[in-house]
């Protein structure tokens, strides 16, 4: 039998706050038959939710609620013919005999264990759910393995859920902790020990919570960014593809930002320049321009919440996509009209992709952008349950608009599969020509003559 533990050198395990040992497993390691246990694992990759659906639901509720789940992999118990597989070697410190130990619980860091995790609380929610609809549909929308992120539209409601929610999980053992809410009110309704205490006053104005790694504002009810502290110097091709992937922005809000970074380290990975070689001096002056205005972006949150009013008689998508020579993007808007007739318009996500090295035509490249306006507009839909009907997309390009009003097979093989994609994956899609000047992701595409 396998024995995929080996002795500790360095531990980078998950350390326990409440006892402060930590947990060294490294699956991932190699040895003599140089396969990883890891590589090993038939693990399913899809069975939780995306995270950008998780969040766009979330920001859907005037109330909104997270938590998680206390010690989560501790609580499932790993099928008895397979703890032959996670064995492990420990040295008695008295007698110094080394003695042979299986897991009987998950572990930290092997493949499985977010799936075999999710497929318990995916199993508890078809064995109960007419006992906790509500938290039985929470369970299947609003979480990300232990991360709940869920909401209601008045505190009744959300009172209710968070009552079906945390009897539910006691149910299997589990514990749901840490609650965070935008409702003072709500979290007064709760047990001092299951309300998350340590990081946050919602009295505060700079209190913030984490929403699966997204800076939440409770008092003001904003999303904002938390931008890295970064090293100027020395300046590498290391440095600069790190630093940018520190920047995290999971709904794509500042793409027109992260995008320049990608553009740099595009134009590095052109040069041939060693990982650890200087950069040359104009793409460093700009690399320094980009992490100069980085901070700023805190100074522009994000609100939480998509809508202003619980009955909307109208509910739209609207999609823009641009492109240029050096990149392209897309950007999806929530449009909702209230019952006193007022109009709210809030940005739910965008995307933006650096230009291919082999060079496009900018119609085949606006083109593609609006196949990656199709595929955000097919998601956003389907996260917020809207019909397609519902759905305007726009783009400052006719040739794309042409191609995409033209039948499949009077194409060449590139547009025709694009347009063939477009089409199935917002069949009823209005597609709407708008100005360039008018076109909010034009800043995310950014020209020859721009900067980056």
């Amino acid at each position: 039998m396998p024995v995929w533990h080996h002795a500790v050198s360095q531990c980078r395990g998950i350390q326990d706050v409440e006892t402060g040992k930590k947990h060294c497993v490294d699956p991932t390691a190699r040895y003599a038959s140089k396969f990883q246990f890891d590589h090993l694992i038939t693990t399913k990759l899809h069975l939780y939710p995306l995270l950008s659906s998780v969040i766009n639901r979330f920001r859907m509720f005037p109330i909104a609620i997270t938590a998680d789940i206390g010690k989560m992999f501790r609580v499932v118990e790993l099928d008895p013919n397979d703890r032959e597989y996670h064995r492990f070697l420990q040295r008695d410190s008295d007698t110094g005999t080394i003695q042979d130990f299986r897991m009987c619980r998950l572990t930290f860091g092997v493949t499985s264990s977010p799936y075999l995790a999710t497929q318990v609380l995916l199993e508890l929610a078809d064995q109960e759910r007419s006992r906790y609809p509500k938290a039985t549909t929470a369970i299947r929308q609003s979480f990300y393995v232990d991360d709940c992120l869920a909401g209601a539209s008045t505190l009744q409601e959300v009172k209710r859920l968070g009552d079906q929610l945390i009897n539910l999980l006691k149910e299997a053992g589990m514990t749901l902790r840490k609650f965070r809410s935008n409702s003072p009110e709500f979290l007064s309704t709760l047990p001092p020990e299951l309300i998350e205490t340590e990081d946050l006053e919602i009295t505060e104005p700079m209190s913030s919570a984490k929403a699966l790694g997204i800076h939440w504002s409770l008092r003001t009810d904003n999303f904002h960014i938390s931008t890295p502290n970064i090293d100027p110097i020395p300046t590498t091709k290391r440095l600069v593809a790190s630093a940018a992937a520190k920047v995290y922005d999971i709904l794509g809000i500042y793409s027109p930002v992260t995008v320049v970074a990608r553009l740099i380290l595009q134009q590095l990975w052109q040069s041939g320049l060693g990982w650890d070689q200087p950069i040359p001096a104009d793409l460093e002056n700009l690399w320094h321009a980009w992490t100069a205005a980085l901070p700023d972006l805190a100074a522009h949150p994000v609100p939480r919440r998509l809508t202003s009013d619980t009955n909307h008689p109208s509910i739209q998508l609207h999609g823009f996509s641009d492109a240029s020579e050096k990149a392209y993007g897309a950007a999806v808007y929530i449009r909702t009209v209230a019952a006193d007739t007022s109009t709210k318009v809030n940005l739910v996500m965008a995307k933006s992709r650096v230009a291919p090295i082999k060079t496009l035509t900018t119609p085949k490249l606006e083109l593609t952008a609006a196949l990656l306006l199709a595929k955000l507009l097919s998601l956003v839909a389907s996260d917020l349950n809207l019909p397609t009907s519902s759905i305007f997309a726009w783009t400052d390009s006719s040739v794309t608009l042409h191609w995409i009003h033209s039948s499949p097979h009077r194409l060449q093989t590139y547009q025709a599969n694009r347009v063939t994609a477009i089409n199935e994956l917002i069949p009823s899609a209005q597609w709407r020509h708008v100005s360039t000047n008018f076109n909010p992701v034009d800043l995310a595409s950014p020209r020859p003559s721009d900067p980056g």
